[in-house]
């Protein structure tokens, strides 16, 4: 395992496990762990700044999600994300898209004044805040979807939720980049709350796969190659 800094422990109600998971997850959808490489409890606590427990726990949930498997050697190798990560980002520009559409049709006044506020405070927000921006991400994702009043919808996004944008990938964007994604939140936003169920739709499909050729390009991937070839792109 190539020896690097994955960034500090945790600090605030975060648990060291949950800590470790996340940004374990992150490093490998980025691209920052590669495929092949092989995880040692030992090392990767070093890496956190964390005890070796949590990492253990860790280790377990990134194997259910499908990220490691155990290797030969009692450790834990990355696997080849990228086809199913292709795979989740096609499925969420899909399911989002319907939400927003249902959004626009079926939300409330209110509903859709609480995602405009969203939008705007996410844009309002310092760039170099990847915590706050991270969490009004998932808050503007999640008001867009309880909006659609869709309970199948809020189950099928629940199954993806952890890819969502993270701190730590959010950190690499560039500033054209981020206020790209944030000037997109407004206009989505503003689509919804003039109910316009096409144009919303589209507008989110469009967000979602800027995002993901952001992820692919992170990861060294061709985004292109991703969502319409074999998921494994070029190196």
């Amino acid at each position: 395992m190539v020896k690097r800094s994955l960034g500090a422990a945790p600090g605030g109600p975060v648990t060291a496990a949950e800590f470790a998971y996340q940004r374990l997850r992150e490093a490998i959808l980025s691209g920052e762990l590669t495929t092949g490489e092989r995880l040692t409890e030992v090392a990767v606590a070093d890496m956190l700044n964390i005890s070796r427990t949590p990492v253990r726990d860790a280790f377990g949930k990134l194997q259910q999600a499908g990220l490691i498997e155990a290797s030969a050697s009692n450790g834990w190798t990355v696997v080849d994300v990228k086809r199913d990560v292709t795979d989740v980002h096609l499925l969420r520009e899909a399911i989002e898209g319907m939400a927003a559409r249902l959004a626009a049709v079926r939300g409330s006044d209110a509903e859709h004044a609480e995602i405009m506020r969203l939008a705007r405070q996410s844009q309002a927000t310092d760039l170099s805040d990847v915590t706050a921006r991270a969490a009004l991400n998932r808050a503007f994702h999640a008001a867009i979807i309880a909006a659609a009043h869709s309970p199948r919808i809020s189950r099928l996004a629940a199954d993806y939720e952890s890819i969502l944008v993270s701190p730590h990938i959010l950190k690499r964007y560039r500033t054209e980049e981020s206020t790209h994604a944030l000037d997109d939140h407004v206009k989505i936003a503003e689509l919804i709350a003039n109910r316009e169920p096409d144009a919303a739709d589209d507008a989110m499909r469009a967000h979602l796969r800027f995002a993901f050729d952001r992820l692919m390009a992170l990861a060294g991937t061709p985004a292109a190659k991703g969502r319409d070839g074999d998921g494994t792109g070029a190196a």
